[in-house]
């Protein structure tokens, strides 16, 4: 294929294809391994799957969505967002980060109408057209928006 006519995801499942155990990323578990210099790898195998099964998560929790509907994220800017960026991506969706910075009502407005899944409450979406939904969701699963 020539470039511009791939997608991450199919890349990454390209590369899996060939060397599975090519590394991907190296991160710290946590300060301490850092500070030690002690670092994880994560293989494009193992990127593959974690991306493959939260499609499958996303495919199972939306099915009846709208070509490249929106996609809330608020988590970490870490390998989690990647990972459910291009699970978004083979969903044929779009993925939009919610700064943690916003005021709650201006964070609520951003996400009006659109998709909101959590990395700390994964497995649990959430879809609204009302404010006094988003707003119920976010004070009652203290989401910080």
């Amino acid at each position: 294929m020539a470039c511009g006519e791939r997608t991450i995801p199919g890349t990454i499942d390209d590369i899996v294809a060939e060397t599975p155990d090519k590394i991907w990323a190296r991160y710290p578990a946590t300060p301490e391994d850092f500070r030690a210099g002690i670092f994880q790898d994560v293989t494009f195998s193992s990127l593959a799957n974690a991306i493959n099964n939260m499609a499958w998560l996303l495919d199972a929790s939306f099915p009846q969505r709208e070509p490249f509907e929106t996609l809330a994220y608020n988590g970490p800017s870490d390998i989690r967002y990647y990972i459910v960026a291009c699970a978004a991506c083979k969903c044929s969706m779009k993925v939009m980060s919610s700064f943690c910075n916003f005021e709650m009502e201006t964070s609520i407005e951003l996400i009006l109408g659109i998709v909101l899944i959590t990395t700390k409450q994964l497995g649990r979406s959430f879809i609204s057209d009302r404010r006094e939904s988003l707003h119920s969701i976010a004070t009652s699963s203290r989401l910080f928006l």
